[in-house]
C-alpha cells in the first residue's frame, strides 16, 4: 500500500505495529519525522516509534533465540565476515590449481552468500558446470573446517533464525504486525523471512510512502559529468539557503565520491580550499562511507607498521616524516627542508640513512653556532651570548633522539609466529616508538577514525579462535583486510543529504537532483557471479544476473525516487571524455528541460569577489646595521641582477629545492676543477717549481690531486667506478692545459687561495672567499684570480649593477691590487681575461690605458678600482635599505631564477624599469619562461 505523506502513514500506524526498514538512515528518518507529528499535534510526551533496520532486528532475534534456546545455543560459535573470509582464503590456497588465490576469495565468497540466502542448498544436476564443480569442492572443505571447529557464519544463522521462527519457537519475541517499509525489491531471501513470520502467525504488510502521487520530473542534459556535478551542488546550496531539505542522487556514489565531495566544498564553502581554511560540516552530509584504511590517520599507522626500516622512495619517506601523525608535531620546516636536501642527493633512503642525515645536519648546526660565538666574542667580547649560541640545542635533536627509539624498536626482531591478538601488541608497541597518532589534538573526524581504529584491532584479536599463530606478512594482510571496513564519519544534520540510490529509499524531501542517468549507469550492467551457472542465478532471480528482474528492479527505484519530492531533477551527461551517451531509457518519458550550464569555476571563484585595491610595495622593512647575512657575493650579485632576488632569497629564505641528478652536474665537475687546482698549487706555490718539474712528475702529481678530489666528491654518492674513471681523465687532461699556460706568464708566487676575506659594504658585512690570489714578478702588485670553468666576458665587471662582482669585490678589499683575472679554464678556449696597469707583469691581460684594449673603461686601474668601490656600495646600501623592486637587469637575469611564480614577473603588463637597460616584458617571457 502506497501513503502520500507521512502523516496520512503516521495517522494510519496502529501501537502493536512493528516498522522495519532496509537501513538506519530510514529508521532516523521516520524517528525524526514522527517526533515532529507528535509535536504539531500537541502531544509532549507519546511512545517511541517502534521501527528497526532489518539486519539489526534480525541480529537481534538471533540473540534471543541463542539466549532461549538451547537447541541454538549449542551450535557452535559464530564467525564474523573477516573471520570467513581469512577461512576462505585458507581453503582457496590450499588448492594448487589456483595461480592466484585472492582473485577467486571475493567471488566465491559471494558465491557461497547467494546459495544459502536463496536457499539453494542442493543444486540440479542439469546446472553442473566446471567453474561450479570447483566451488562445490571448496565449499565442502570450508563447510568440513566449521564442522570441525564448531563454527557458523551470518548466512547460517540467517537459516537457523528462519528455521526457529517456522517452528514458532520465537512467538513471544516476535510482533503481532510488521510493515516493511523502504524496500524496492523483495528477493528470495526476504520472501522466505515473509513466509516463516506468517507461519508463524505475524501480519506481514508492504507499504511505501511517497511525496506525490503523480510524479512529475525534469530531465536536464549536460556536456559531462563535471558540469553535471557542479550544477547539482549549485542547485543544492540555493535550496538550502531557503531552509529546503533536498538530496543529491548519485548511482555509484562509493566510487565517485572523492569528485563529489571536491565539487560540493567547492560551491558551498569556497574558503575551505584556502591554506588552514576550515570546512563546516553542517552545510552537507554524505551517506557514502570510504574505507577505514584510507582514512590519513589509518593509512598512516598501516605504512608504519610495514616499513622495518629499509630503504624507501623518498617521495614515500617524505609523507611520512612531514605527516602530523608522526613523531613530533612541530618543526615543520626543519622537517620539510632536511627531506628537500635528502631528496637532493638520492631517490630512495632508509631509516638509518634518515638518521645518518638528522644527525648530520645538527652536527653542521653546532659547528655554525660555535662559528657564530666565536664571532661575538672576538669582536664584541659579548662572552655571555657566544656562550648562549653555543649551549642552544639543534632544532632536529629531538627529531634524532626520536628516530633512535624508533630504530632501537626496530632492533627487536617481532616472533616468527604468534597470536594476531599478540600482533595487536606488537603494533601497538610499534606506533608508540613513532609517537603516533602524534601531539597535537586530533580533529573530531581524526578522533572518529581512532577509536574505529580500536575497534578494527579488537576485531583483529578474534582471529585467534579461527586461525592460531600466524606470522608477520600473515598478520599484514589480516590487518589490511580488518581496515577494509567502512568509515562513516559522524555529523551533524543538514540540510544538503548526497546519497546513493539504496540509502535513499523511503525518505521524503523537498526536491531531489538525481544525476548520472545514462544509458549506461542505469538500470546497472549485469555482473553474474562468475562461479556460479548463469542459468541457475537467473532462475533464482539473484542480484545482476536477470535482464527482466534488474530492469523491474531498476524501474521501481525510479519510480520510487522520483516520487519522494514535489520537484525532481534527474539528469545525464552527454558525453564520458569523447564517448556521445543518450539518456536511461527509464527517464526517457520525462519532459527535457533546456537549461544554461552554470560555468565549472575554480574554488576562488565560486564567491562573489571583494574589489581589490592595487597597491605596489616595492620596498622592505630596512635592515639594521652592522648585519652579517649568509651567501657573500651572492647578496651583492642578486642586488645587481634584480633586487627582489636579493630580497627573496637572502631575506625570505626563497631558496629552491635542487633537482636530484644522476651522476655528475656542471657545479660538480667545476668544482673538481678548482679542487685540484687548489690542491696542486698548495704544492707548488711559485711558478719556478712549476718549472722545475719533469713531465712524469707533474703527470703524478696532478693525479694525486684528482684522486684526492674525487673521493672527496663521492664520499657519500653513489657513482660508478667507470664515470669517475672517465671524470678524473677528463679533469687531468683540462688541469694539464691549464698548467702549460700558466708555465708562458711572467714570474709569480700563489699567495692566497680559497680564504676568507671579511669586507663591509653599507653596514652590510659580507665574507668572501677567494679562488686564488698572485704576487707578481715585483714582489708587490697583486693580482685576484677567479676560476671559470665556463665562457666568460669582460663586459660582466661594467657598471651599473655589476653582472659578475666577485673580482670588483676581492680586488676593492685587498690592498695593492693592481690586476683582475678571469682564469679561463675551459676546453674549447683556455685563456687569461682581465684588467691591470702592469702589462709588463701580466702580459696576457688588457692595459686599461691602451685606449683600443681598455675601451669602455677609465684611464686608470686606480679609476676602475675606484668606480668599483661605489658601484658596489651603492648596491649594498640598497639591499640594506630595502629596495625589493620587481626590476631585472636584463633579460639574462631571469633566465635561470626560479622565482617565477613568487615575483610573478609574467604578469606584468608593462617594461620593467631598470638602472639602466630596460627589459621589455614580452622578450623577457620569451626568454625566462
Amino acid at each position: 500500500m502506497n501513503y502520500y505523506g507521512l502523516s496520512a502513514w503516521f495517522d494510519a500506524l496502529t501501537r502493536d505495529v512493528f516498522i522495519c526498514s532496509p537501513n538506519q538512515r530510514l529508521v532516523r528518518f521516520y524517528q525524526r519525522e514522527y517526533a515532529n507529528y507528535q509535536s504539531n499535534k500537541g502531544c509532549e510526551a507519546f511512545a517511541p516509534l517502534d521501527c528497526m533496520a532489518l539486519e539489526l532486528w534480525q541480529n537481534a532475534l538471533w540473540r534471543k533465540a541463542q539466549l532461549l534456546l538451547p537447541a541454538y545455543a549449542a551450535k557452535g560459535q559464530a564467525i564474523n565476515p573477516l573471520q570467513k573470509k581469512a577461512l576462505w582464503q585458507q581453503v582457496l590456497s590450499r588448492d594448487d590449481n589456483l595461480w592466484a588465490a585472492g582473485d577467486v576469495l571475493d567471488p566465491a565468497l559471494d558465491a557461497d552468500k547467494l546459495l544459502k540466502m536463496w536457499g539453494v542448498l542442493e543444486p540440479d544436476a542439469s546446472h553442473l558446470t566446471d567453474e561450479f564443480e570447483l566451488f562445490m569442492r571448496w565449499q565442502d572443505e570450508y563447510r568440513t573446517v566449521l564442522n570441525e571447529q564448531k563454527l557458523y557464519d551470518s548466512q547460517d544463522a540467517y537459516n537457523f533464525l528462519l528455521e526457529a521462527i517456522e517452528q514458532k519457537a520465537l512467538n513471544a519475541q516476535l510482533p503481532q504486525r510488521i510493515v516493511f517499509t523502504g524496500f524496492d525489491q523483495w528477493p528470495t531471501p526476504l520472501k522466505r523471512l515473509e513466509q516463516a513470520l506468517v507461519a508463524a502467525g505475524v501480519e506481514v504488510a508492504h507499504h511505501q510512502v511517497l511525496a506525490s502521487q503523480n510524479p512529475v520530473a525534469k530531465r536536464r542534459q549536460y556536456a559531462n559529468g563535471k558540469s553535471e556535478v557542479f550544477a547539482a551542488a549549485t542547485w543544492a546550496l540555493e535550496q538550502s539557503t531557503r531552509g529546503k531539505q533536498v538530496a543529491v542522487v548519485v548511482p555509484d556514489l562509493g566510487q565517485r565520491l572523492t569528485d563529489i565531495e571536491r565539487v560540493f566544498q567547492q560551491v558551498f564553502e569556497p574558503n575551505a580550499q584556502l591554506p588552514q581554511g576550515q570546512f563546516d560540516e553542517s552545510l552537507y552530509n554524505v551517506s557514502a562511507a570510504e574505507p577505514l584504511g584510507q582514512c590519513p590517520l589509518i593509512k598512516t599507522a598501516s605504512q608504519l607498521i610495514a616499513w622495518q626500516g629499509q630503504a624507501l622512495p623518498v617521495a614515500e619517506l617524505k609523507a611520512l616524516m612531514l605527516s602530523p601523525f608522526v613523531l613530533d608535531f612541530g618543526l615543520w620546516q626543519e622537517r620539510a627542508q632536511l627531506m628537500a636536501r635528502l631528496a637532493g642527493r638520492t631517490n630512495r633512503a632508509s631509516l638509518l640513512q634518515l638518521k645518518a642525515e638528522v644527525a648530520h645536519q645538527n652536527q653542521r648546526w653546532q659547528e655554525a653556532q660555535l662559528s657564530r660565538a666565536a664571532v661575538a666574542e672576538s669582536e664584541s667580547n659579548k662572552e655571555s651570548q657566544g656562550k648562549e649560541a653555543a649551549q642552544k640545542t639543534a632544532p632536529l635533536a629531538v627529531l634524532h633522539e626520536m628516530l633512535e627509539q624508533v630504530y632501537q624498536h626496530l632492533q627487536v626482531r617481532p616472533p616468527k609466529k604468534a597470536l594476531p591478538s599478540q600482533w595487536c601488541v606488537f603494533f601497538s608497541e610499534r606506533l608508540r616508538a613513532w609517537a603516533w597518532p602524534g601531539s597535537r589534538t586530533l580533529s573530531s573526524h581524526e578522533y572518529q577514525q581512532h577509536e574505529h581504529w580500536q575497534h578494527a584491532l579488537a576485531e583483529f584479536a578474534l582471529f585467534d579462535s579461527v586461525l592460531g599463530a600466524v606470522d608477520f606478512k600473515r598478520a599484514q594482510q589480516l590487518l589490511t583486510q580488518s581496515l577494509k571496513a567502512p568509515f562513516h564519519k559522524q555529523t551533524p544534520p543538514a540540510n544538503v543529504q548526497i546519497l546513493g540510490v539504496l540509502e535513499a529509499a523511503g525518505q521524503l524531501f523537498d526536491g531531489i537532483w538525481w544525476l548520472g542517468l545514462d544509458a549506461h549507469s542505469w538500470p546497472e550492467p549485469l555482473k553474474p557471479n562468475p562461479l556460479l551457472p548463469a542459468a541457475l542465478q537467473r532462475e533464482h532471480k539473484m542480484p545482476r544476473a536477470n535482464a527482466t528482474a534488474e530492469l523491474d528492479y531498476a524501474a521501481a527505484i525510479t519510480q520510487r525516487i522520483t516520487a519522494s519530492a514535489e520537484e525532481v531533477i534527474v539528469s545525464h551527461p552527454a558525453f564520458n571524455g569523447e564517448e556521445p551517451l543518450v539518456p536511461s531509457p527509464l527517464i526517457e518519458a520525462f519532459t527535457a528541460e533546456d537549461m544554461a550550464e552554470p560555468p565549472v569555476l575554480h574554488p576562488w571563484q565560486c564567491k562573489e569577489p571583494k574589489p581589490l585595491q592595487l597597491l605596489q610595495d616595492d620596498t622592505a622593512t630596512a635592515i639594521a646595521t652592522p648585519v652579517e647575512l649568509r651567501g657573500g657575493v651572492g647578496v651583492i650579485k642578486r642586488q645587481a641582477a634584480c633586487p627582489f632576488q636579493a630580497f627573496a632569497v637572502h631575506r625570505l629564505q626563497a631558496t629552491s629545492i635542487e633537482p636530484m641528478e644522476d651522476g655528475l652536474n656542471n657545479r660538480d665537475r667545476g668544482n673538481l676543477v678548482h679542487d685540484v687546482l687548489e690542491h696542486l698549487w698548495q704544492h707548488l706555490q711559485t711558478q719556478q717549481n712549476l718549472l722545475a718539474q719533469t713531465p712524469e712528475a707533474l703527470a703524478a702529481l696532478i693525479a694525486a690531486a684528482t684522486d684526492e678530489a674525487i673521493a672527496r666528491l663521492a664520499k657519500g654518492r653513489r657513482l660508478g667506478e667507470r664515470l669517475l674513471l672517465l671524470e678524473a681523465q677528463r679533469v687531468q687532461s683540462r688541469v694539464d692545459s691549464w698548467l702549460a699556460l700558466e708555465r708562458l706568464r711572467e714570474p709569480f708566487t700563489v699567495k692566497h687561495q680559497e680564504e676568507t676575506l671579511p669586507l663591509e659594504l653599507a653596514g652590510l658585512k659580507l665574507r668572501l672567499r677567494m679562488d686564488r690570489v698572485d704576487c707578481l714578478a715585483d714582489g708587490k702588485t697583486l693580482a685576484v684570480i677567479d676560476y671559470k670553468t665556463g665562457k666568460t666576458t669582460l663586459k660582466s665587471w661594467q657598471w651599473p649593477r655589476i653582472d659578475e662582482p666577485q673580482i670588483p669585490l676581492y680586488a676593492t678589499a685587498l690592498p695593492d691590487v693592481g690586476a683582475a683575472v678571469f682564469a679561463q679554464v675551459n676546453t674549447q678556449e683556455m685563456k687569461y681575461l682581465g684588467l691591470t696597469a702592469m702589462p709588463h707583469l701580466f702580459a696576457e691581460l688588457n692595459d686599461v690605458a691602451d685606449s683600443k684594449a681598455g675601451k669602455g673603461w677609465p684611464d686608470t686601474f686606480a679609476d676602475v678600482l675606484m668606480q668599483w668601490q661605489q658601484e658596489l656600495q651603492a648596491v649594498a646600501a640598497s639591499f640594506v635599505a630595502g629596495h625589493a623592486a620587481v626590476a631585472p637587469k636584463n633579460v639574462q637575469s631571469c633566465m635561470y631564477c626560479e622565482l617565477h611564480s613568487l615575483c610573478r614577473i609574467a604578469e606584468h603588463s608593462a617594461p620593467q624599469a631598470g638602472d639602466g637597460n630596460a627589459v621589455n616584458i614580452t622578450e623577457l617571457k620569451g626568454a625566462a619562461l
